[in-house]
């Protein structure tokens, strides 16, 4: 398991490079977590995708 982010990103989009050169042909998962720190509003979005890697 990795962490590529773990802090606060402006809202938007965003963008990270992921390097798996060290890792085999497969099919990983990824989870988005996204919190909204206002006061007001406690939202949260939790979400896992997959991405096939193919070298």
């Amino acid at each position: 398991m990795e962490t590529l982010i773990d802090g606060y990103m402006v809202a938007g989009y965003g963008f990270v490079k992921w390097n798996a050169s060290r890792l085999p042909n497969g099919m990983y998962l990824y989870r988005i977590n996204a919190y909204d720190i206002s006061p007001d509003t406690k939202q949260t979005f939790t979400d896992v995708k997959k991405v096939l890697l193919f070298k």
